[in-house]
């Protein structure tokens, strides 16, 4: 019989899969379409898994919709900030390298350190300035390639000019508000319950926009050519959340997020072999980030 801590432990690592994979994934379903219409396909999907939990959740608890009017907001509020950032890293995706626009992602958890130091939530620690320096070094890491001057690669901000990387930060971005206001949200209702909800605003938000754009066509014709993935990914997605949840019950955020974070190593290698892109040093400054997201995340 798994004992409680061994399967916090699998959780975690189920997540970290679950991250590696993702990024891979969407870059496939991108391939010559637009990102809009890939968002509201795969949200599509995510909508239609997620009711599945929040269902059995709501046949075991049906006090779980109480006072639904007085939480929805949050929901809302997050599925704004969400699929502005997914939008955009779809984007990103369709121009940019799997192994570099990765590990700027892992830069969600510097952004929800800095929101809650201006809300006061938090405070300025030598672990968190610690954690920002060794996220520079790792986005100068990001630069360095044949071709490229030193001085030039060894400015951490010269990553911005990298195709794709400010769809990738407005992703981190996105979810570092969407983070937060869930964070909010879910302490009135249960997580399969919100998870549904939040799910479905997304889904209705994109095809509001899709409908408006007559691009309800191309989400048809996308569902027939790769409808498939799009379900792996909706489902991966999922998964991704329920391993969070589970490994909620044995580990506090700053164990959960550093160790499952490490799957965005497995992006930098599965989209340098899958897609042949150039790995250079970018598998240490992965490295780099997720351990600088760390200490952000331990110093909150």
């Amino acid at each position: 019989m798994v004992g409680g801590i061994t399967l916090g432990w699998l959780a975690l690592a189920a997540r970290a899969v679950t991250i590696g994979a993702f990024p891979p994934l969407l870059k496939r379903l991108n391939e010559g379409q637009s990102a809009m219409v890939v968002t509201a396909l795969f949200t599509l999907f995510g909508s239609l898994v997620s009711l599945v939990p929040a269902g059995i959740n709501l046949a075991l608890d049906p006090s779980a919709l109480d006072g639904f009017t007085g939480w929805v907001h949050y929901p809302i509020a997050g599925s704004v900030a969400f699929t502005i950032g997914m939008v955009s890293f779809n984007r990103a995706l369709r121009v940019g390298d799997v192994s570099l626009l990765s590990p700027l992602t892992a830069l969600t958890f510097v952004f929800v350190y800095i929101l809650d130091l201006a809300v006061g939530n938090t405070g300025i620690t030598v672990s968190a300035v610690a954690g920002i320096l060794v996220v520079t070094a790792g986005m100068a890491l990001l630069n360095l390639r044949p071709g490229i001057p030193l001085k030039t690669a060894l400015m951490p901000f010269a990553v911005l000019r990298q195709p794709g990387a400010w769809g990738a930060l407005t992703f981190a971005a996105g979810l570092a508000v969407a983070r937060i206001v869930d964070s909010e949200g879910m302490q009135h209702t249960t997580a399969p319950v919100y998870a549904a909800v939040a799910h479905i605003m997304v889904f209705a938000l994109c095809l509001a926009i899709v409908l408006m754009r007559g691009q309800q066509g191309q989400v048809v014709a996308l569902a027939r050519m790769r409808g498939g993935l799009a379900a792996v990914i909706a489902v991966i997605g999922l998964l991704n959340y329920l391993f969070l949840l589970t490994a909620y019950h044995w580990f506090n955020p700053s164990t959960i997020e550093p160790v499952s974070q490490i799957g965005i190593v497995g992006s930098v290698l599965i989209g340098a072999w899958y897609y042949r892109e150039p790995l250079h040093l970018r598998w240490l400054a992965a490295i780099l980030v997720v351990a600088g997201a760390a200490l952000v995340v331990i110093a909150r």
